[in-house]
Formats: C-alpha cells, sequence, structure tokens
C-alpha cells in the first residue's frame, strides 16, 4: 500500500501569545486509542528570555487515560534561535503526567525569544506494553489491547504498520504535529 503526503495542504496552525502569563495556551489536539486529548502550555518569560513551558495534558473523551512521560521535561530543542521544538513523549495507562491535580510537567528552555518565531510541538507514542513477545500470542493474554501498535482478527495478530514513521518528521498537517506561532 502506498503512501502519499499532500503537496498543497494549507497550513493549519496555532497562536500563542508569549506574554501572557497566566493561562493555559492550546499547543496540541489528537487522538490516540480513541481518546480525544489537549495539551496547553503556560509560558513563562523572564528578561526577554523564554525560561519553561508549564505543560499540561486533558483527556476528553474515550477510555484509555493518556499521559505525559518524564522525559518531555528534556525535549526543548531551537534551532538558530528561532525555530523550536518540542516533543511529547506520550503513553496510555502509563503517563505519569495526564489529568491529575498537580501533574503538569515543566519543560527548561532558556531560549531569547527576541527571534523566536514558531514552535513545532509532534509527540512520540510508547506502546502499553514495555514488552511484547515477537510471536504476539502473549499480547492476545493481557488485560488491554494495544490497538495503537497492533491490529487483531480474532486470534490473528500482527503489528500495525503506524504512519507516524512513514513522512519527514516535521510534516505539518500530521495527526503527530502542531505548528504553533508565537505572538508577542
Amino acid at each position: 500500500m502506498e503512501t502519499k503526503e499532500l503537496k498543497n495542504f494549507k497550513k493549519i496552525s496555532l497562536n500563542v501569545v508569549l506574554t501572557d502569563p497566566d493561562r493555559y495556551q492550546l499547543i496540541y489536539a489528537s487522538q490516540l486509542y480513541s481518546t480525544f486529548f489537549g495539551v496547553a502550555g503556560k509560558f513563562k518569560v523572564e528578561n526577554d528570555k523564554l525560561k519553561e513551558i508549564d505543560i499540561s495534558l486533558v483527556n476528553y473523551k474515550g477510555a484509555y487515560n493518556l499521559g505525559l512521560l518524564q522525559k518531555t521535561e528534556d525535549s526543548w530543542n531551537c534551532q538558530n534561535g528561532v525555530n523550536g521544538q518540542l516533543c511529547l513523549h506520550i503513553k496510555a495507562n502509563g503517563g505519569l503526567h495526564g489529568h491529575r491535580t498537580n501533574q503538569n510537567i515543566k519543560v527548561k528552555c532558556d531560549t531569547d525569544i527576541k527571534n523566536l518565531k514558531d514552535m513545532m510541538v509532534s509527540r512520540e507514542l510508547y506502546p502499553i506494553y514495555d514488552n511484547i513477545p515477537s510471536d504476539f500470542e502473549e499480547h492476545l493474554h493481557h488485560p488491554m489491547f494495544d490497538s495503537e501498535f497492533y491490529e487483531r482478527d480474532g486470534i490473528a495478530i500482527r503489528k500495525r504498520d503506524r504512519l507516524d514513521n512513514q513522512f519527514k518528521p516535521n510534516t505539518v498537517g500530521k495527526c503527530k504535529n502542531s505548528l504553533v506561532y508565537f505572538l508577542k
């Protein structure tokens, strides 16, 4: 089966006001495991430097609770002082930071905002179970089926071919990415 990226896709973006430190602003929304969720950030700016982003994930609809993993804290990267990159490390039912009071993650940035234009927010999804045997049969005996990484039809099971890794990492318009423009 061939995969194809649309060449004339109109960019959809989000805007964040960097000078508004008092509210959470949407930076990412998607659906995994049939759970719709959103991720918002509160931006701490001091002396024209983006010091940190306080990130909160909210699960809106769906049976699975998604959460952020600790490695999200160290995922900020900024190229040329212009284009920021943030990776949300997400796991279902095992993510420690999601939907509980005081369970936000603070991402350290320390980036000059003078030329900071945008931020590509991407996500890395981790399987529910850390070790699935290569024959997959054992997965049928786990309490929950990991439908983002495997497909099944009765007792027939196979590893799912995910589109996440089929295109360029920063392709805008994929569920894996969102493009955030900074307003000052």
